[in-house]
């Protein structure tokens, strides 16, 4: 379990950057779904909007760094 916390840890220091990817992917995504164009249109608008917010409001966390 404390290899796990450590990996998350680790992984918060990217935050911002993983949650843009997740986003990008999910755009591509949505537009190869077979959706009427205007779904598609608002289902991208909905995807864009919440990885911008979840990029702004969630911050990198840096590790604590034990010596």
């Amino acid at each position: 379990m404390k290899k796990a916390i450590e990996f998350i840890k680790q992984w918060q220091a990217y935050a911002k950057f993983w949650v843009a990817v997740i986003g990008g992917v999910l755009f591509i995504v949505s537009d190869n779904i077979n959706l009427p164009d205007e779904v598609t249109k608002w289902v991208q608008v909905g995807i864009a909007i919440v990885t911008a917010f979840s990029v702004y409001r969630f911050p990198n966390k840096i590790p604590d760094v034990e010596e």
